[in-house]
């Protein structure tokens, strides 16, 4: 999560609203296989969520039930800071709550066309969302995802 979204949390179901997160990778992507390149390429999504949480402070909560949906973007690294065009541009939709070891545990599905991308595909995305403390001294944190995607795509021509 690259900026801490503003939550609203309405009290009658106990379900929190971010309007809008920015996430980014912390690395380029490794490991993937398919119809093009896509190792090398920066990860960064951009997601709205409905949210009931077990603690209003987040460090310590876990996600009862709820869905995010976003757009995510794969870009070529320019420098350290910048990204270049997308190559790939997708949706997707997640259903959210908690098991062992995720405070926010997502599955779902996500898609691209050729339209918007180098791929056109589909497939199955899990997510595995935990708070890590960057500097507990002064109580600085963020949640740190490990994202799983699997699916198939075609080269868009």
């Amino acid at each position: 999560m690259t900026e801490f979204p503003d939550v609203k949390t309405n009290p009658k179901s106990g379900l929190s609203t971010i309007d809008l997160e920015t996430l980014a990778g912390t690395g380029l992507l490794s490991e993937a296989t398919g119809p093009i390149l896509l190792n090398g390429l920066y990860l960064t999504a951009r997601q709205s969520s409905h949210e009931q949480f077990t603690d209003t402070f987040l460090p310590d909560a876990n996600v009862k039930k709820g869905k995010s949906k976003g757009t995510f973007c794969l870009s070529p690294p320019i420098s350290a800071t910048e990204f270049g065009a997308p190559v790939v541009v997708g949706d997707y939709q997640l259903k959210v709550s908690t098991i062992d070891g995720c405070q926010i545990h997502g599955e779902g599905k996500w898609k691209s066309k050729a339209k918007d991308s180098a791929i056109a595909g589909k497939g199955e995305i899990t997510v595995c969302t935990n708070w890590a403390w960057t500097d507990p001294e002064n109580g600085v944190g963020t949640f740190f995802s490990l994202v799983t995607v699997t699916g198939s795509a075609a080269a868009a021509d």
